[in-house]
C-alpha cells in the first residue's frame, strides 16, 4: 500500500504544480490586460491632443487669411502710389512687375525646396527609427532560431534590411544637403534681385518694396508653418487610428487566450472529478477489505481471504496503472498546450514586428502623398470640410476606444471569476488530500489490529495442534528449542505475518519451564500451557529479533 500512497501523493503534487502554473498564467494575462488599458488611455490622450492641434491650426489659418488680406491691400496701395509718379513710371512699373513675378517665382521655388527639405528630414528620421528597430530586432535571433521557426533566416534578412536602410539614409542626407544649398542660393538670389530693384526704383520705391517683401516673406513663412501643422495633425490622426486598431486586435487576442484558458480549466476540472471518483472507488474497496478482515475468524476462511486480498491488490495495481497513464497523458497534453502557446507568442511577435515595419513605411508614403496633396489645396472651404470630417472620425475613434475599454473591463471581470474558481478548486483538492490521508491512517491501524488478532488465533491453533513439539521443547528451559526452530523452518506460512511467531511459541511457550515470553527473559514458572497471548508475545518478539518480516515491522520501518 505504501508505493500506491507515494504514487497518489506524486500525482497530487503534479496537479498542484499545474494549478500553480495556471494561476501564474492568469496573473500574467491580467498584467497584459492592464498594460493594454494604459495604452488605450494614452491613445485617448493623443487623440485629445490631435483635436486641440486641429483647432489651433484652424485658428492660425484664419489669422493667415487676415494677414493675406492685409498684404493684398498693401500691394494695391503700393501700385496706386507707383501710378502717381513721374514720366518714367511705365518703365518702372514694367520693371517692378517683372521683379514681382520673379520674386513670386523665387518664393515658390524656395517653398518647394523647403518642402522637399522637410520631407527629406522626415524620411531621414523614419529611416533612423527603422534602423534602430532593426538593430533591436537583431537581438531576437535566439528566439527566432527555435524548432518551430527553423526555416526562418532572420539574421540575414535583418542585415539586408539594415544595409538597405543605411544606403537610403545616405542618399537622403545627400538630398538634404543639396536642398539646403539650393534654398541658400534661392535666398541669395532674392536678396540680389531686391537690391537691384531698389537701386533702379530709387529710395522712395525701395522702402515700399522692402516693406512688401517683408510682409510677403512673413506671410509665406506663416503659410508654410500652417501647412506643416496640418500635415502633422493628419499624421497624428492616422497614428491614433492605427493605435486604436492595434488595441482592438490585442483585445481580440486577449479574449481568445481567455477562451483557451477556460478550456484548460474545464479540462482540469474534469480530470479532478475523475480523480475524485477513483479515490471514492479506492475508499469503497478499503471499506470492503475491512469488512472482510473482520470476518476472518477461522483458518479455513483465512486462506480464501488472502486469495481475495491478492486479487484485490492486482485490481488496485491495474487501476493505479490506468490512473498513472491517464495523469501522464494529461501532463503530455499540458506540455503540448504550453509549447503551442509559446509558438503562438513567437509568431505573434514576428507578425507584430512586420506590422510595425509596414505601418512605418505606410506612414512615410502617406506623408509624401499628403505633401503632394498640400500643393493642390487652394481654398479654405476644403480645409474646413476636412476639419469637420477629421472631428467626426476622432469622435468615432473615441467611441470605438470606449467600447474596447468596456470589453476589456468585462474580460478582466471574467478573469477574476476564473481565478476565484481556480482558488476554490485548490482548496477542494487540499481538503480531499487531507481526508484521504486520514482514511489511509485509519485503515492502516485497523489492518494492524486485524493482523494481530489473526496472529494470536493462529498461535492458539498451532498450540492445540502440536503438543509433541511443545513437549520436546520443554527440556531446554526458557530458550527456544531445536524442535521449535525446525518447526519454524518447515512450517512458516509463506512469509506471512506471525509465521515465525507461531513456530517459536510452539517451543517456548508450552513447556513446563518456558511459560515466560522471550521479552520477559524466559524465567521459569511462567504462563505455562496455554496462553495465546503469551505465545504471541514471545513468538512475535523472537521473530522481530531474528529479522522476521511481519507487517507491523514493515510499516514501522517505513
Amino acid at each position: 500500500m505504501e508505493p500506491e500512497l507515494l504514487l497518489l501523493k506524486r500525482s497530487f503534487e503534479r496537479l498542484d504544480r499545474q494549478y500553480r502554473s495556471a494561476d501564474e498564467k492568469l496573473s500574467e494575462f491580467r498584467e497584459r490586460l492592464r498594460e493594454t488599458r494604459l495604452e488605450l488611455a494614452q491613445k485617448d490622450r493623443q487623440l485629445e491632443a490631435a483635436k486641440k492641434l486641429l483647432a489651433a491650426a484652424g485658428q492660425e489659418r484664419h489669422e493667415q487669411q487676415i494677414a493675406a488680406e492685409q498684404s493684398r491691400d498693401l500691394s494695391r496701395r503700393l501700385g496706386a502710389k507707383l501710378s502717381l509718379q513721374g514720366p518714367e513710371l511705365p518703365e518702372l512699373a514694367a520693371k517692378l512687375g517683372r521683379s514681382k513675378r520673379k520674386v513670386v517665382e523665387l518664393t515658390a521655388q524656395l517653398h518647394e525646396a523647403q518642402t522637399r527639405l522637410l520631407l527629406s528630414e522626415e524620411a531621414g528620421r523614419q529611416q533612423s527609427a527603422e534602423v534602430l528597430v532593426l538593430k533591436k530586432a537583431l537581438g531576437l535571433r535566439s528566439e527566432l532560431a527555435l524548432p518551430g521557426l527553423a526555416g526562418f533566416d532572420g539574421q540575414a534578412q535583418l542585415l539586408h534590411s539594415l544595409a538597405r536602410s543605411q544606403e537610403e539614409g545616405a542618399s537622403l542626407a545627400v538630398q538634404l544637403a543639396e536642398g539646403s544649398r539650393h534654398a541658400s542660393s534661392l535666398e541669395d538670389q532674392v536678396c540680389v534681385d531686391q537690391r537691384d530693384l531698389a537701386f533702379d526704383c530709387g529710395v522712395p520705391l525701395s522702402l515700399d518694396f522692402q516693406m512688401l517683401g517683408l510682409v510677403w516673406a512673413d506671410a509665406a513663412v506663416q503659410v508654410g508653418y500652417l501647412q506643416g501643422e496640418v500635415e502633422r495633425a493628419v499624421g497624428g490622426r492616422v497614428a491614433a487610428e492605427e493605435a486604436a486598431g492595434a488595441a482592438r486586435r490585442d483585445t481580440g487576442e486577449a479574449l481568445g487566450r481567455a477562451a483557451a484558458l477556460q478550456l484548460d480549466i474545464d479540462e482540469l476540472q474534469a480530470q479532478l472529478r475523475r480523480t475524485s471518483t477513483h479515490l471514492d472507488e479506492v475508499a469503497l474497496a478499503r471499506r470492503a477489505a475491512e469488512e472482510r478482515g473482520d470476518a476472518a475468524a477461522a483458518r479455513s476462511r483465512q486462506l480464501a481471504e488472502q486469495l481475495v486480498a491478492e486479487e484485490r491488490a492486482g485490481r488496485a495495481q491495474s487501476s493505479l496503472a490506468a490512473a498513472r497513464a491517464e495523469v501522464d497523458g494529461y501532463c503530455e497534453r499540458s506540455e503540448e498546450a504550453a509549447a503551442q502557446m509559446d509558438s503562438e507568442r513567437r509568431l505573434r511577435m514576428q507578425v507584430q514586428s512586420q506590422l510595425e515595419n509596414s505601418s512605418q513605411r505606410g506612414a512615410v508614403r502617406e506623408e509624401q502623398l499628403a505633401a503632394e496633396a498640400a500643393r493642390l489645396r487652394g481654398e479654405g472651404a476644403a480645409l474646413a470640410l476636412a476639419n469637420e470630417r477629421l472631428s467626426g472620425e476622432v469622435k468615432q475613434a473615441r467611441e470605438a476606444l470606449s467600447g474596447a475599454a468596456a470589453r476589456q473591463s468585462a474580460s478582466e471581470r471574467h478573469i477574476e471569476e476564473l481565478h476565484a474558481a481556480v482558488t476554490s478548486l485548490t482548496r477542494s483538492k487540499t481538503k480531499l488530500q487531507s481526508t484521504m490521508l486520514e482514511q489511509l491512517s485509519l485503515f492502516k491501524s485497523k489492518l494492524q489490529q486485524v493482523e494481530a488478532d489473526n496472529t494470536a488465533l493462529r498461535g492458539a491453533l498451532l498450540t492445540a495442534a502440536s503438543p509433541g513439539s511443545a513437549a520436546a521443547g520443554a527440556g531446554f528451559g526458557g530458550s527456544p528449542s531445536l524442535g521449535a526452530r525446525d518447526y519454524q523452518k518447515h512450517h512458516q506460512y509463506r512469509g506471512s505475518p506471525g509465521g515465525g511467531a507461531a513456530s517459536s511459541a510452539a517451543g517456548a511457550s508450552l513447556g513446563p519451564g518456558g511459560g515466560g515470553s522471550y521479552r520477559g527473559g524466559g524465567s521459569p514458572g511462567g504462563m505455562g500451557y496455554g496462553s495465546p497471548l503469551a505465545a504471541y508475545d514471545g513468538g512475535s518478539a523472537l521473530s522481530e529479533e531474528r529479522g522476521g518480516r511481519g507487517l507491523r515491522g514493515r510499516y514501522d520501518d517505513e
